[in-house]
């Protein structure tokens, strides 16, 4: 089987399994899960729905483990119908659970629906972690809510959840909503800032006309000792050299 997986022959190690199942071998879920990461990277859509089918048929379906894992191998091939299929089977789904189906939605173009889930999930007494909140984010930013987006703010304050990630997040919303204003105010709040949120506050000032303010920040964080990535050099091609383009 691990040869199998290793030669990327991913079809012929399902069909070993289908074999092993009707001769009654109980097949382990560490066993699936091994086969669900081979197929991120070396299966198909089609493979992953056989996949889910053998899964099912193991008496797998409703396990939260593989169901996360699952939903994610869904959203990687762009089939929201089939992730969300996953979800409704898991039984009594987690905080992993459901920030894979929110994360799902927002990937694939269905913030609000996003969002909703999002409420779905507070709704149904499970804690939000950085990880949901940065997914909840993702999906306003998807539907550029900017009240839903400050509604989820809130409760990340509330819930006193301070990281790099979940900063850069929130600026990324406030930037693609508009509100530059709110983006700053996120920026220097952050204790300790990464390339990232350099980044991100410098493309922002940019992509809405503020250039100037841009590259003051963009000598700014490599007077702080912040290198800049391809992000932020693009935004300093495109002010010194307009005519050119910078290749990624």
């Amino acid at each position: 089987m691990k040869k199998l997986c290793e030669e990327g022959q991913l079809d012929k190690a399902i069909h070993r399994l289908n074999l092993l199942d009707e001769g009654g071998y109980r097949v382990s879920s560490s066993i699936f899960y091994r086969l669900l990461q081979e197929c991120s990277t070396k299966g198909n859509f089609q493979i992953a729905k056989s996949l889910y089918s053998l899964i099912i048929k193991s008496g797998f379906g409703t396990d939260v483990f593989l169901g996360s894992h699952l939903i994610r191998l869904f959203t990687f091939f762009g089939s929201l119908t089939e992730a969300y299929h996953v979800f409704c089977n898991i039984c009594k789904p987690n905080v992993f659970a459901w920030t894979a189906i929110i994360s799902a939605h927002s990937k694939l173009g269905q913030g609000e629906a996003g969002f909703d889930l999002y409420i779905k999930m507070l709704e149904s007494d499970v804690k939000p972690d950085g990880f949901a909140f940065v997914a909840a984010l993702q999906a306003c930013i998807s539907s550029l809510s900017l009240k839903q987006g400050k509604w989820v703010h809130a409760h990340i304050l509330e819930a006193s959840f301070e990281s790099d990630i979940i900063a850069n997040a929130l600026m990324d919303l406030y930037i693609k909503c508009g509100s530059l204003v709110d983006a700053q105010r996120i920026f220097n709040r952050q204790i300790t800032r990464d390339v990232v949120s350099w980044s991100t506050l410098i493309s922002g000032y940019s992509i809405n006309g503020h250039e100037h303010v841009a590259m003051d920040l963009f000598h700014q964080m490599q007077y702080e000792g912040i290198a800049p990535n391809i992000v932020t050099w693009k935004v300093y091609y495109k002010r010194m050299y307009p005519r050119r383009q910078l290749r990624s």
